[in-house]
């Protein structure tokens, strides 16, 4: 009888632990495709050997281009991906996305389909002694919906001049570029 309870927890303990690392590599896709890192192996989409961030184009409703992002849940309900103060930085700057032709933005933030500004512009978030308490995010958004487009052109390190290159798929209507999102046009007419 002893045996067969070690044995018996022995398989429950080692269930449990499969349970727990199959919920770890989810959190770890999902947080990578909140953050628009793609892992890629041998060209694929998917796998583990390098991560690379991609290049999302996109415009807003009005000019967020000084405030700074955070992630939504997909019922804009909840911030679920925000930065520290010390995260507002690309490449040693303070992150404002890039401008590009025809009025679009290259993120070096980190956005979504689910992209929300803060009215906090990124001076002000990065001179903050740490990240406001969630209540205070959530005060502080100033457009749950900012989006008209979102364009993923690949990976960023595919691109030899970044801005060029893009500008040219975006006069090419984003050529080679896969629309992740795009404002639903409503036909809201006034009723009678």
């Amino acid at each position: 009888m002893f045996r067969n309870m070690k044995t018996t927890l022995y398989i429950s303990v080692l269930f449990v632990f499969v349970l727990i690392f199959n919920m770890a590599c989810k959190s770890k896709k999902n947080i990578a495709e909140e953050n628009n890192i793609i892992e890629i192996k041998d060209e694929a989409v998917s796998g583990i050997s390098k991560t690379t961030a991609s290049a999302l184009v996109y415009k807003t409703r009005k000019d967020y281009s000084q405030f700074v992002p955070v992630i939504m849940n997909d019922a804009k309900t909840e911030i679920i991906s925000y930065p520290d103060p010390t995260d507002v930085y690309y490449k040693g700057a303070l992150a404002f996305p890039t401008v590009l032709a025809k009025g679009y933005l290259l993120d070096n933030r980190g956005i979504s389909p689910n992209v929300a500004f803060l009215n906090y512009t990124y001076q002000e978030y990065s001179k903050l002694k740490g990240s406001p308490a969630m209540g205070t995010l959530i005060n502080k958004i100033m457009d749950k919906n900012p989006l008209l487009e979102l364009w993923n052109c690949g990976l960023r390190t595919n691109f030899k001049n970044e801005v060029e290159e893009i500008n040219v798929l975006i006069n090419n209507n984003f050529a080679d570029c896969k629309q992740v999102f795009v404002e639903p046009i409503t036909n809201d007419l006034p009723k009678d």
